[in-house]
């Protein structure tokens, strides 16, 4: 599903891909992060499996390659030894990819974070509230997001995207005339 806003900005569900959240103790986070290549604070990094840091202690990993119980097989061989939790996500988040001019401040008028280039750029990521709900967002490179939340706040997210969408565009109109 690819759609286009009246404000230029494209939506897309993220499909075909594995998400795997992982958990570790927080002293020990540090550990599985370099075992593992995992991203740092505030960033998202890594090309198959792209890992998105959520918290000190927590992260997604999505793939399109491999499937859930590999890379929780993965994270068993590499986390011996270490207070961990993976477990398979997939299910449980929808995906959204945003792009479009318009796309970060379709996105900031849902949270208080700034989403311009210059103080998100390509590879960063967070983990916030949009339009209520929890959310971990990603650039994944300039006017390119990444949107992860619960799929039960799935058509709710896709309503909100659409209607904030044709406000923007309404206000643009309005400002022209």
């Amino acid at each position: 599903m690819v759609e286009q806003a009246a404000t230029g900005v494209t939506m897309e569900l993220i499909e075909d891909r594995t998400i795997v959240m992982l958990k570790v103790a927080i002293g020990v986070a540090e550990k599985a992060a370099e075992r593992l290549a995992l991203a740092g604070p505030l960033e998202a990094a890594g090309e198959d499996p792209r890992s998105f840091w959520c918290g000190p202690d927590w992260w997604l990993l999505v793939s399109r390659k491999r499937s859930g119980p590999a890379l929780i097989e993965d994270c068993e061989r590499e986390l011996d030894g270490l207070l961990h939790n993976a477990v398979d996500y997939t299910a449980s988040l929808t995906g959204i990819r945003l792009s479009g001019p318009g796309a970060a401040e379709l996105l900031a008028s849902g949270c208080g974070i700034d989403f311009r280039i210059e103080r998100f750029p390509p590879g960063s990521c967070c983990r916030t509230q949009l339009a209520l709900i929890g959310a971990t967002i990603a650039a994944a490179g300039e006017d390119r997001f990444e949107v992860f939340v619960e799929s039960s706040f799935r058509r709710y997210i896709l309503d909100w995207i659409d209607d904030t969408s044709n406000i923007a565009a309404l206000a643009a109109a309005a400002q022209q005339h």
